[in-house]
């Protein structure tokens, strides 16, 4: 009856409500102990060890041993797991995402200086603007170009526009300043 379909509708949005809640407060408890810090630290660390190894180049890391070698072959899965749980830290959660806007530009920077298309700085960079028009608000006209020319580095990555998608709207409103940027820069020399 239509009685039990409401109950059951509540109960589901009570249950919903719920689990965004115990999420919301877990992601708080992970801020304030101090775990997305830590978390991008170690990004930094792995960035810097993942530059290293560039240069030194896999013939040396092999000499110096097993357990470089197994350093190196595992330090992009490492780093792709840390961007993936910064992202979980921050996904849905105004005040951490307030509170992360001020590291934009090093993640735009790891983005620009990344030889993939990092899905893990991706689903942060989503994570970080999906919800968050104060976040928009500071993203600036060079972040933007630098996410369209991942299309042209690299094609059209699925998260790549879904990161343009969320750069275009917030909470179902038009960011009109967003749009024009990247049309501007999309369509610039078309006629």
């Amino acid at each position: 009856s239509a009685d039990d379909f409401e109950r059951e509708v509540d109960t589901f949005g009570e249950g919903y409500q719920q689990h965004n809640r115990r999420l919301h407060n877990r992601q708080t408890l992970f801020q304030e102990s101090g775990m997305i810090a830590l978390a991008l630290k170690s990004v930094d660390v792995l960035s810097a060890f993942g530059s290293a190894a560039a240069q030194i180049g896999n013939q040396a890391i092999r000499q110096m041993g097993s357990a470089a070698v197994a350093l190196a072959d595992n330090w992009q899965t490492m780093l792709e797991s840390l961007y993936k749980l910064l992202a979980a830290f921050i996904k849905g959660n105004r005040d951490n995402c307030s509170k992360f806007v001020q590291h934009l530009d090093w993640l735009v920077l790891q983005l620009d200086t990344s030889k993939s298309a990092s899905i893990g700085i991706l689903m942060v960079l989503i994570a970080l603007l999906e919800d968050s028009p104060d976040v928009l608000n500071k993203v600036k006209e060079k972040h933007i170009k630098s996410i369209i020319s991942l299309l042209e580095k690299h094609g059209r990555t699925p998260q790549v526009l879904d990161l343009l998608c969320s750069l275009c709207m917030c909470r179902g409103v038009a960011v009109r300043s967003n749009q024009n940027v990247i049309c501007d820069h999309l369509l610039s020399g078309r006629d």
